[in-house]
């Protein structure tokens, strides 16, 4: 149970999708050193970037099935850069283990110096699952609460353990009363504290603008756990769909979700 929790899942690049947009392969180094793969899409004129982070067992090709560069491309077109990364252990990045968030942080930090030292003044993150709890914990560092302009969290649980209990049986396929075990030797065996992962108390120490997206079909996040987040962040911005699986809400609706995200960053990047 312990490694099906902590050992993502490599998905394969969808690049007859992705080759629909003009971009370029970089690598962006992680803060703590690991060689992560990315794509810049460039918007000619435009200080402002956007950064976009997939969810786990995903890649930033075949997020949202395949359509993420689909809104990379939505975006550039409103006049955001654009860099999509793999997160560690995900798509063509180094790594093997994922943390919930406690070294991904690093992924996202490592991609805000990327796009920094290239000059984009006003630069966003859109995270979707482990990509917004990761952006949530970059955001409590210092230097990514200065670098982070405003935060899209699309999907992001309130914290693991209720997600664990509402969806553990349906993600791994063992009784609920194997839980308590399980979270123990997954610290013992690969030093991960699932427990920890808690994003409700963690925004309320973020600054950056923020909009949080849920769709009321989620399996593993709870219409109360939605509502808390949106407590502990009462500035935030709440759109929650009436339809949509986990991470999937841009599938059923592309072009509201793209307008809706233009706006909210355009409101607050000028």
């Amino acid at each position: 149970m312990a490694s099906q929790l902590t050992e993502p899942k490599r998905q394969a690049q969808v690049v007859s999708v992705a080759s629909v947009l003009e971009r370029e392969d970089v690598r962006v180094r992680s803060r703590d050193g690991l060689n992560l793969a990315a794509w810049f899409m460039a918007a000619p004129g435009s200080a402002r970037a956007q950064l976009l982070v997939h969810g786990r067992n995903s890649c930033r090709s075949c997020e949202f099935d395949g359509r993420f560069v689909e809104l990379a491309g939505q975006l550039q077109s409103a006049g955001y850069n654009i860099l999509m990364i793999d997160l560690r252990g995900h798509g063509q990045s180094e790594g093997t283990h994922l943390t919930f968030g406690e070294e991904e942080r690093w992924d996202v930090l490592g991609a805000l110096d990327w796009l920094h030292a290239r000059g984009f003044t006003q630069v966003g993150v859109l995270g979707v699952s482990l990509g917004a709890l990761s952006t949530v914990r970059a955001a409590l560092e210092p230097d990514g609460a200065r670098g982070i302009h405003a935060m899209v969290l699309d999907s992001c649980f309130g914290d693991f353990d209720s997600v664990l209990q509402h969806g553990f049986t349906h993600e791994t396929g063992y009784p609920e009363w194997i839980l308590p075990g399980g979270l123990l030797m997954t610290r013992l065996l690969y030093g991960v504290n699932l427990e920890a992962a808690k994003p409700i108390d963690e925004l309320p120490k973020t600054t950056a603008p923020l909009m949080l997206i849920f769709s009321r079909q989620d399996q593993y996040i709870t219409p109360e756990q939605m509502q808390l987040m949106r407590a502990a962040r009462a500035d935030a911005q709440l759109w929650i769909v009436p339809d949509g699986e986990h991470a999937r809400i841009y599938n059923n609706h592309p072009q509201e979700y793209a307008a809706r995200v233009v706006r909210f960053l355009d409101e607050r990047m000028r």
